[in-house]
């Protein structure tokens, strides 16, 4: 399974909305708050075992899942 796969595994029962989810969308288009946010970078450091640099603990409502994907891939790339 590569990271994409995995990624989506873990943050799907985590979203309320997944019937219309896409790497794409805005956190406020597919109503990711704070505390949600928190649950997926939780389920996401025990998935991937990283934890996440400080800059990325703040949600903003205009991150996508495609940008939590892409820090996933390159903190995996700097763990070898």
């Amino acid at each position: 399974m590569n990271i994409e796969e995995r990624f989506m595994k873990v943050i799907l029962p985590i979203i309320q909305d997944k019937n219309s989810v896409s790497l794409d969308q805005e956190f406020k288009d597919i109503n990711i708050n704070s505390i949600i946010y928190i649950k997926l970078i939780v389920t996401i450091e025990e998935e991937f075992e990283f934890e996440f640099d400080e800059e990325m603990l703040v949600c903003k409502s205009n991150f996508c899942l495609r940008d939590i994907l892409n820090y996933i891939q390159k903190k995996c790339r700097n763990k070898r």
